[in-house]
């Protein structure tokens, strides 16, 4: 295929409004960060929680 047979278009917000909208991105990736990182904390000591306890039970 060739290359130059593709029509291309520009995009269709400018530069600027997408930094922004990565900025605001980053933001709120970085304000949900630690309550993300606790729920999947919580929820592999809940596995190995219960892993444990499935071992004990089963091993009468």
């Amino acid at each position: 295929m060739n290359a130059s047979g593709i029509p291309l278009k520009e995009p269709s917000v400018s530069a600027a409004a997408a930094d922004a909208e990565q900025v605001e991105r980053a933001l709120i990736d970085a304000s949900t960060r630690v309550p993300v990182l606790m729920f999947y904390t919580s929820a592999m000591a809940w596995l190995i929680i219960g892993t444990l306890l499935a071992g004990f039970v089963s091993f009468k």
